[in-house]
């Protein structure tokens, strides 16, 4: 519905009746497949303060199939929609899909650094190594409850590497 009313500037009252039937007998399909589809490429069971690239990508493919579907479906059921309609929903899935599955790594991000910056905990910590493996290592560090470091610095010997950064941490050499 957000969509629709987006699509006419937020005017409710400039929107068809038939724009507003179309998608009422269409809700209720849409609903139930946009189930299925996150089911179906496992949004639903991902352990969301891990999650990385790949969840984001599964992400995107189900709005993409969703907007397959959207498509299809409506034109199917004879319940067509203005096409800017498809567009917008499919904005719209995808930015409240990625940011309410996101907020809540966002948020204990937020809240390990505030808790281990005014307690003082962690222990200075150096890595060695800013490849892949570098990575991990600061990452698991990062997100785990049950390590108590405070990584100050990667040191690398790749020159290249020298003066930028992994994960917000300097890498020096």
């Amino acid at each position: 519905a957000v969509s629709l009313l987006m699509r006419f500037d937020l005017h409710f009252t400039e929107i068809p009746s038939e724009y507003w039937h179309n998608l009422t007998n269409w809700i209720g399909f849409n609903l139930a497949i946009n189930i299925i589809v996150f089911a179906l490429f496992r949004l639903y069971t991902i352990l969301w303060e891990r999650a990385g690239m790949k969840e984001v990508i599964n992400i995107v493919l189900a709005v993409c199939v969703m907007g397959v579907v959207q498509i299809c479906g409506t034109y199917l059921l004879r319940c067509p929609l203005p096409r800017s309609y498809y567009l917008i929903y499919l904005m719209l899935l995808m930015g409240f899909t990625i940011c309410s599955r996101y907020l809540g790594r966002l948020l204990s991000e937020v809240g390990r650094f505030f808790s281990r910056s005014k307690n003082g905990h962690g222990k200075t910590t150096l890595i060695y190594g800013a490849g892949e493996a570098g990575q991990m290592i600061l990452n698991e560090i990062r997100t785990s409850k049950y390590v108590d470091r405070n990584v100050v610095c990667v040191l690398d010997d790749n020159p290249e590497k020298w003066g930028t950064y992994i994960l917000g941490v300097p890498i020096r050499g």
